[in-house]
C-alpha cells in the first residue's frame, strides 16, 4: 500500500511518468524546419537546373536549324552540345541533392513525431490509392466537409457520374 502511495505522490508531483519533453520537441521541430528549409531550396536549385537544361536544349535545337545565326563557334553546334551535357550533369547533380535533403527532412520528422509523441505521418494521396480506398477516404470526410466541397474535391479524383455512386449523393 505504501508503494502506491509513494507511485501515486511522485506521479502528482512530478507530472505524469510518460511527459513530454516540450524542449526536446521544440528543437527536434526546428530541425525539422532546418531541414524543410534546405529541402525547399534544393528543389528550387532542380528546377532552376531543370530549366537550365530546357534552355541548353532550345539553344542547339536553335543552332541546327539556323547555324548562320546561333553556330557562332563555327563548330557544327559542339559548344551547344556540350553546354546540354553540362546542363544535364548539374540537374542530376541538383536532383541528388534534392533527394538528399528530402531524406534529411523526413528523418527530422521522424525523429519529431518521437520526440514529441505525435504520429506525424502522412497518408498517402488521394489519387495513387485504388478507386475503392478513395471511396473509402471521402466517404470519412463526410459531415466534416460540405456536400458540394466534398463533391468538387471528389471531381479531381475521378468523373462526376463515378462521385455520385462513390458518395451516394
Amino acid at each position: 500500500m505504501r508503494v502506491a502511495h509513494l507511485a501515486f505522490g511522485l506521479a502528482l508531483l512530478g507530472g505524469p511518468l510518460n511527459a513530454i519533453d516540450w524542449s526536446s520537441c521544440a528543437a527536434a521541430l526546428d530541425t525539422v524546419k532546418t531541414y524543410s528549409q534546405r529541402a525547399s531550396d534544393a528543389a528550387t536549385d532542380a528546377e532552376g537546373a531543370a530549366q537550365d537544361l530546357e534552355s541548353a536544349r532550345e539553344d542547339l535545337d536553335n543552332c541546327r536549324r539556323n547555324p548562320n545565326t546561333y553556330d557562332l563557334a563555327g563548330d557544327d553546334c559542339r559548344s551547344q552540345k556540350w553546354d546540354i551535357d553540362s546542363a544535364q550533369g548539374q540537374l542530376e547533380s541538383a536532383e541528388e541533392e534534392a533527394q538528399d535533403q528530402l531524406r534529411r527532412l523526413r528523418n527530422a520528422l521522424a525523429d519529431a513525431a518521437s520526440g514529441c509523441e505525435f504520429n506525424l505521418s502522412v497518408p498517402a494521396p488521394l489519387s495513387s490509392l485504388p478507386r475503392q480506398g478513395q471511396c473509402d477516404r471521402l466517404r470519412a470526410l463526410r459531415g466534416q466537409l460540405s456536400q458540394q466541397y466534398l463533391s468538387d474535391f471528389c471531381k479531381t479524383v475521378m468523373s462526376a457520374e463515378d462521385c455520385k455512386t462513390c458518395l451516394g449523393f
